[in-house]
């Protein structure tokens, strides 16, 4: 018999059968599954998730949102040694939280979702009740054990460094802890291309004026996020339409605003 070769990892049926989880969200699991150490943690990039399932940024991110949102995933981002954000943890913590509503791609934030446990199976005999009974509960303790609590001074660290990217600062006092703390769920990649696309937004439709910080980071960054944003048509300009000719002075000016040299 040919000796198999690599690790292995553990897949839970209360993912892999549960009903409301697309194909490819228990896949996506199943793979970081197979990765994940002794604790569920594991650390792949984005680009080697995608590389090896052969999937898009956006069927990625999209599949990746519904296991944070059913609970299966907890991804945390860690700093490097010069306090800056780095890479991604995933911890699995191998349960769902889903209610049996359809999934809704557009749930903006994971703490609406119900904790409703998967309903057993009434066919299952007494013994296999028994034997999960023991299995959940013991699952269940690893997860508390090893669950990654992010403290206070973290999230204010984050949030510093996502402030530094958008051009305008004021309002910075009236972002709440809470929201702080929603804006590191989220991570600092997705804000950060949620900034970039609101910028380019502003510098495609001149008559807008640039929110104030705390306008954007409380609620005005929703609509640029992965799950919401979506590219501008390209349309051409009509013939005889002036609005193409800018004036370069007033051009510069709005740039250097949006942060761009």
């Amino acid at each position: 018999m040919r000796k198999k070769k690599g690790a292995f990892g553990v897949v839970f049926q209360d993912v892999t059968r549960h009903t409301t989880l697309p194909l490819e969200a228990k896949g996506l699991y199943a793979y970081l599954a197979s990765l994940s150490d002794v604790n569920d943690e594991c650390y792949p990039t984005v680009d080697l998730i995608r590389h090896e399932l052969g999937i898009s940024k956006d069927r990625y991110y999209k599949y990746m949102r519904m296991l944070v949102a059913a609970g299966v995933v907890k991804k945390v981002q860690i700093k490097t040694e010069d306090c800056k954000f780095g890479r991604n943890v995933y911890k699995l913590t191998h349960e769902v939280y889903f209610s049996e509503k359809p999934y809704t791609e557009k749930s903006d934030t994971e703490s609406s979702t119900t904790k409703i446990p998967t309903a057993e199976s009434k066919d299952t005999n007494n013994k296999s009740i028994n034997n999960k009974s023991i299995n959940n509960k013991n699952n269940k303790q690893c997860a508390s054990d090893n669950a990654l609590k992010v403290s206070k001074a973290a999230i204010n660290d984050f949030f510093e460094s996502i402030w530094k990217l958008y051009p305008n600062k004021k309002g910075k006092g009236q972002v709440s802890d809470s929201k702080k703390k929603a804006l590191y769920d989220i991570g600092y990649d997705e804000l950060s291309r949620a900034i970039e696309r609101y910028k380019a937004g502003l510098a495609r439709d001149e008559w807008r004026k640039l929110q104030y910080g705390s306008t954007f980071f409380n609620s005005g960054y929703i609509d640029y996020l992965d799950a919401n944003y979506t590219e501008p048509e390209q349309t051409e300009p009509e013939e005889g339409d002036r609005s193409i000719y800018k004036d370069d002075e007033e051009y510069r000016r709005l740039w250097e605003e949006l942060g761009y040299k």
